[in-house]
């Protein structure tokens, strides 16, 4: 192991804020917005992730961004 992330959802500012703390600022790269999702969210995946993966990622968090049954759970937990 290298001791490294190959993937992490945070927020965009809070996950740097976290990177720089543990004395890694500026080494985050933004692969995938996740927007409507009630904040700024970033998921950072190894260099070496195979594209058709980050394809497979980026339509589920679409799906779940369009489905009216997130909507319903975010809302219990405002």
């Amino acid at each position: 192991m290298a001791g490294r992330i190959d993937l992490w959802v945070a927020g965009s500012k809070v996950g740097p804020w976290i990177a720089a703390q543990e004395g890694q600022p500026g080494t985050l790269n933004n692969v995938l917005e996740l927007e409507g999702i009630g904040g700024d969210f970033w998921l950072a995946c190894n260099p070496g992730t195979a594209t058709d993966e980050l394809a497979k990622l980026d339509s589920a968090v679409r799906e779940i961004v369009t489905d009216p049954v997130r909507e319903k759970i975010e809302r219990r937990y405002r």
